[in-house]
């Protein structure tokens, strides 16, 4: 995929937890171990790239961002699975 190495922890930490929403703080935290970002938009930036390369390989929906600027990974389920219930 040719992604950096900010791209790559990004990637790695949202695959992580699949469907956790995470903000930019919390990834700059989690992925790159910094508070600092000399970008004021530096996470959505690199998000974006993630999801233009993933999208060549037509994989690019599964990098999701709410309506909060939060980010997650949206990963289908498995076909032929059944979802357990708390019966």
């Amino acid at each position: 995929l040719g992604l950096c190495p900010r791209e790559f922890a990004l990637l790695w930490r949202l695959a992580a937890t699949p469907g956790e929403r995470l903000c930019g703080t919390q990834l700059r935290a989690e992925a790159w171990h910094t508070a600092f970002d000399p970008e004021n938009d530096g996470v959505a930036v690199h998000i974006d790239r993630v999801r233009a390369k993933l999208a060549a390989g037509g994989v690019g929906h599964l990098i999701c961002t709410d309506g909060d600027g939060r980010h997650f990974l949206q990963v289908p389920p498995s076909p032929g699975l059944i979802p357990l219930t708390a019966d």
